[in-house]
């Protein structure tokens, strides 16, 4: 409660100190944002449990012009491991890596005074990898036998997208939206094996998916 506390009465601050004799909605306006969804959800609850399904997007931008323009996000991930059981025989190493992009248009609507709703269509694409390279050494003279394998997807689609915005000051607010991407796309499965190439795998699969994401994510907005 101390905690909620006190970003309440910072927040309450900065409003007072942005928001005197300002205009709250400048004709140009850019803004960028940033996915504050999980510290806001740890704030509040006091929990480093959060199980809500996000938005990808870490960063977005919006470039309006008399409340429509450009928008774009961007969101990804990289993360490595290595497992050595320190026995001289196996060892192997793990990579994940993904990335999401998104482009689109908005065009914003004012409610009041400091809430706003905004729409748009969104083109969006995602690649995600995951890599997983085995290592055992045997026979006689021992030698490495090396087994890579990889599970390697991406997808393209659009959709519409259904926000609304709390203007805390002329240079800072929250948002929130939903949104609904029908992607397609190709899923491929791939083990490699150098010393037995004739046993290798290169599996494709295609994809199609309807995504929608509730308003569980919260961007802080900077605008400027």
């Amino acid at each position: 409660m101390k905690k909620l506390f006190s970003i309440t009465v910072a927040l309450l601050f900065f409003n007072a100190a942005t928001a005197q004799d300002e205009e709250l909605y400048p004709s140009v306006n850019h803004q960028v944002s940033i996915n504050a969804t999980v510290f806001i959800k740890q704030f509040l609850t006091l929990s480093n449990n959060v199980t809500a399904i996000n938005s990808p997007y870490f960063v977005t931008y919006k470039n309006l012009k008399n409340g429509k323009g450009f928008r774009a996000g961007i969101g990804g991930n990289f993360n490595t491991r290595k497992d050595n059981p320190n026995n001289g025989i196996t060892y192997s190493t793990s990579q994940t890596v993904a990335v999401n992009l998104r482009v689109g248009v908005e065009k914003q609507e004012r409610l009041n005074e400091r809430w706003l709703f905004y729409y748009g269509l969104d083109a969006l694409y995602n690649y995600n990898l995951s890599r997983t390279k085995s290592t055992s050494v045997g026979g006689f003279p021992p030698k490495p036998n090396e087994i890579i394998s990889d599970n390697e997807s991406f997808s393209a689609g659009a959709g519409p997208v259904l926000g609304v915005e709390f203007k805390l000051g002329k240079r800072i607010s929250l948002n929130t939206e939903t949104t609904a991407y029908l992607t397609a796309g190709e899923n491929r499965r791939r083990i490699t094996n150098p010393n037995f190439p004739n046993f290798d795998t290169n599996e494709y699969t295609s994809t199609g998916n309807l995504n929608i994401i509730i308003p569980t994510s919260i961007f802080f907005v900077l605008h400027f």
